[in-house]
This record gives structure tokens, C-alpha cells and sequence, in this order.
């Protein structure tokens, strides 16, 4: 029997044996996970409920099926990793933000039951819910109807603006992962407010190190980790979720982590028609407002989205009847309109040379508009490319480690390289920026190194001057001032000639014995 884990960071679904360790590593993305979680057999007793088996696997924790021995119900109980138990002031804020969840009574959201610890073990549970949630439905590149996907999308966004217009509360990790239909009523279940934030309280239940959201989905804010982050974040994710619902793709999909949030902060909004074209372009107007870059050109509010979402399923249904009358009528006319045998026949004799004619100049003219379209996708391509580029080598900078340093240098050589000359130059800015850092890093460097040098041959000498073994000590100046590393040094070349003329001074003295006792 195996379990599954999808790593909070690449999105990357992995299998692990049952009962096995948890993760430390993701095999994916590499990721090192601070708060790996043990597993624990069925019926064990935690805080009064009883494990009966995992539900699911995550970077903030392990999700049970449990059971409340109180009350004899069947719950969710997600255990958290030790090291957040015992921090006190973690617990607290993490309380509280409990506190906040279960004071949360809405039809499409799972609610929180209680919190509590047991020993070393930080626990909350939840309302259980029997479904299957959206991201096995549209597993391995399977679409949910538009219809269909615009009601979910519906009652998600209805629970989100309850959410944050009575609670003043954030998701922060929408996705389909996280959003379920129940078994009995198909009724819509938002889950997992773990990492949710209550704005009224400032309260940030975020473990140090774990990236607030998921990649796929994430919103270029959370993934500059902006501390402005508000409700617009959940929107984005909404519309990034709705896109993969309806095209049974991710909005931006790459093979790292790094990538795919570099996507969402530079690449174009995706279109889903040019992946399915039969999408309305209502719906696709929703996931080009949802996924705005900036917050500001998001819908303004949920009611704003909720209405969007309501006129699309609206239109939906008004051009289905139409089409259909459309069709009857075309076929009544077929019917009825019969032309003459002899036209018929004429235009026969003469339709082949006109159909070849405008066969040929429909065949220049597609050649022709693919040929652009290629070329102009081609383009694009390239300049998507050199964004990405550019921004992953920013992100990379500010990291500061010297691996990551390299890595980001060779991503800038990589832009300067294409035939873009703004992406070049912006890249050659960075690189002439990067070296002179380098260089200014280097002469500091050198500069306390040298200083070290300094004391040591002080520290040397004075030493051999108590014991009046003046020659040893100037040999070592002098040894210096020919083979020591920093000998260029102007402070170092001072105090050379400063002390061998002290020395020398020091060893006429001692041969004419004149040297105080």
C-alpha cells in the first residue's frame, strides 16, 4: 500500500510507502523540508481521538480519519510537525487562528472543530467530508465541463467573499487539491484553511521556511512574499484553478519550482480558447481578470467575480437554446429550397476549374498567415524565454549564496546570447553590476585578510624582540616583503619599513652593547 505526498513547493505528486518516514527531501524540486512529520499507526490515541487511517500527506502536516471518542463522529485530524509544539508563542498564535476557523459556518466550507496538544504533538481537527476533490477529477490532463466548472467556481468564490467579508480571512492556498465535492450532494467543500490569515488579527500562521501557497496557483504577490497580501491573492488562484479545470492544464507549467513562479510574476495571462476552443469568451474574460498581475486589475471584491461567474453561466445558457433554433431553421431551408436541374448541372461543369482556383489561392494565403503566426510565435517564445531568464537570475541574486550567484550569472550570459537586444542589455547591466559587487566583495576580503597577515607578523615579531632576537625577527619582515601574499599591500609595505628600520636599529645597538639590560 503506498500514500502520497504532493510537495508544497514543485507541486509534484510523491510516492512513498505506507508507514514509511516522512519526507525530508523532495526528490523533485530538492526542496529540504524543515518540519518532516512521523506517521502513526491506525488506533492511536491523540488528544481524545482515534487515528484510523491517512487521508492526505502535506508540508505542514499529516491528515487523518479519525475518530472523536466523545462523541463517537468520524473527523479530519491533521497532526502538525513537533517542532512547532514546542515553540509557545507559535502555539498561541496558532490557537487563535483555530479559534478564528471554527467561528467560520458556511455550507461550502469544511469547518474547524477544536485545537489542542498532546505532548509533542500539535493537532486541529475538522469537519470530515466524503468526496473526491477537484485535482483527481481533472488528473492526468482530464477537463471538467464549462458549465459545470463555472458552478464550482461559483460557490467557491461565494464561500471565499464569506470568508473574507465576515471574518476578514484568507485562503492562501487555493487550489483544486482544496476544494472538494461531497459524495451524498455533489455540494461544493472548501478545505484546508490551515495556512489562512485573519487579517483583523495579524495573525500569520506560516511555519518559517514553508512558501505560503502553491506554485502552480500562487499569485506573483505571495510569490514575492509581499506582506500586502489580501483577498486578491485568493482571486488569482481562483482563476488559475478554473483554468485548469477547464482546459485540464496548469496556467504555467515548467519543470522547477523557480520556474513556474517566475511564470506567474513575467509570463502573459494564458488564454485557455488557444488550448480549448470552444470555451466562451466570458469565461476566459474571468481567468484574464482573476490572473491580473498587478492586484489592482483583479476583480475589485468577490461580489464583482461572483457576478462575472453568474453572467457566464447566464450567457451559456442563452446560446445553447439559439444555436439550436439556428439549426432547425437551416434545415427547414435546405428543404424547401431546391434549385433547377439545369443550373445544377452548369454549375457542375464549372464548379471544379473555380474550385481549384480558389482552393489554390486559399492554400497561398494559409501558407502565408501560418508562416506569420509561426514566426510570430517563434517571437514570443524567444521573449518569454529572456523574461523568465531575467527574473529567475534576480530572484537568484538576492539569495546571496555563491552557487546561487553562478547560477544566476549563467542564465544572464544565456539572455545575452539571444537576439534580444533590451533583455541583453538589461543583462548585461545586471552582470557589470554582479562583477563590480564581486570585485568590491573581493578587495574587502583581501583588505581583512591582509590585516590578519598584519597582526600575525606583529604578533611574531614582538614575541622574538623580548627574546633580543632582533635578526629573526627583521629575516621575517624582510622574508615577507619578497614572498608574502599581501606584500602590496600599502599599509603592510608601511609597517615593513617602519619596523625593519626599528630592527636594524635594535641590532647595531646590541653589537655595540648598548642594549639596555
Amino acid at each position: 500500500m503506498s500514500d502520497f505526498f504532493r510537495c508544497p513547493y514543485c507541486a509534484k505528486n510523491i510516492e512513498t510507502a505506507a508507514g514509511s518516514p516522512a519526507l525530508e527531501v523532495c526528490p523533485f524540486c530538492t526542496t529540504t523540508y524543515p518540519n518532516s512529520v512521523k506517521k502513526f499507526v491506525p488506533g492511536t490515541q491523540i488528544g481524545g481521538y482515534e487515528l484510523i487511517r491517512i487521508l492526505g500527506v502535506g508540508g505542514m502536516g499529516i491528515v487523518y480519519l479519525a475518530i472523536q471518542k466523545s462523541v463517537g463522529r468520524e473527523v479530519a485530524l491533521k497532526i502538525l510537525p513537533a517542532n512547532l509544539a514546542a515553540n509557545e508563542e507559535h502555539c498561541q498564535r496558532f490557537f487563535r487562528e483555530v479559534r478564528t476557523l471554527a467561528m467560520i459556518e458556511h455550507p461550502n466550507v469544511v469547518q474547524a472543530i477544536e485545537a489542542g496538544v498532546d505532548g509533542d504533538k500539535l493537532f486541529f481537527s475538522m469537519t470530515y467530508v466524503k468526496g473526491e476533490d477537484i485535482r483527481k477529477m481533472i488528473g492526468e490532463g482530464k477537463r471538467i465541463p464549462e458549465i459545470e466548472a463555472l458552478k464550482i467556481v461559483l460557490k467557491t468564490a461565494e464561500a471565499l467573499c464569506f470568508v473574507w467579508e465576515k471574518h476578514r480571512v484568507i485562503h492562501r492556498d487555493i487550489k483544486p487539491g482544496n476544494i472538494m465535492l461531497s459524495d451524498n450532494d455533489k455540494e461544493v467543500k472548501l478545505m484546508d484553511l490551515g495556512i489562512s490569515k485573519n487579517l483583523n488579527l495579524g495573525a500569520d500562521f506560516t511555519a518559517e521556511g514553508i512558501m505560503v501557497g502553491s506554485p502552480s496557483y500562487m499569485s506573483p504577490e505571495q510569490a514575492r512574499a509581499l506582506k500586502s497580501v489580501d483577498f486578491r491573492a485568493d482571486i488569482y488562484a481562483l482563476g488559475g484553478t478554473f483554468y485548469h479545470m477547464i482546459t485540464g492544464i496548469l496556467p504555467y507549467d515548467a519543470d522547477s519550482s523557480i520556474d513556474i513562479i517566475t511564470m506567474h510574476m513575467s509570463d502573459p495571462i494564458p488564454d485557455p480558447r488557444k488550448t480549448v476552443h470552444s470555451i466562451s469568451a466570458k469565461s476566459a474574460a474571468i481567468i484574464s481578470k482573476a490572473m491580473a498581475k498587478k492586484p489592482e486589475y483583479r476583480f475589485p471584491d468577490w461580489p464583482s467575480m461572483i457576478n462575472a461567474v453568474n453572467d457566464a453561466l447566464a450567457s451559456l445558457g442563452a446560446e445553447t437554446d439559439e444555436e439550436e433554433e439556428e439549426e432547425e431553421e437551416e434545415e427547414q431551408q435546405m428543404h424547401q429550397a431546391a434549385p433547377p436541374a439545369k443550373r445544377t448541372k452548369r454549375v457542375r461543369l464549372i464548379l471544379p476549374w473555380h474550385r481549384m482556383a480558389a482552393l489554390l489561392v486559399l492554400l497561398i494565403l494559409f501558407i502565408m498567415a501560418f508562416s506569420a503566426v509561426v514566426k510570430k510565435s517563434i517571437l514570443e517564445e524567444r521573449i518569454n524565454n529572456a523574461r523568465r531568464g531575467l527574473s529567475a537570475a534576480k530572484i537568484l541574486i538576492t539569495r546571496k549564496s555563491p552557487q546561487d550567484r553562478a547560477n544566476a550569472i549563467a542564465l544572464l550570459e544565456n539572455v545575452q546570447k539571444m537576439s534580444m537586444p533590451a533583455f541583453a542589455r538589461e543583462a548585461s547591466q545586471i552582470l557589470n553590476d554582479l562583477r563590480k559587487d564581486f570585485l568590491d566583495d573581493r578587495k574587502k576580503e583581501d583588505k581583512g585578510k591582509a590585516r590578519k597577515a598584519l597582526e600575525i607578523l606583529k604578533s611574531t615579531s614582538a614575541k622574538l624582540e623580548l627574546s633580543d632576537k632582533f635578526e629573526e625577527a627583521l629575516m621575517i619582515w624582510e622574508n615577507y616583503k619578497v614572498n608574502g601574499e599581501y606584500k602590496d599591500d600599502k599599509k603592510i609595505i608601511k609597517e615593513i619599513e617602519f619596523s625593519s628600520e626599528y630592527l636594524k636599529r635594535k641590532i647595531k645597538l646590541k653589537k655595540e652593547g648598548l642594549l639596555d639590560e
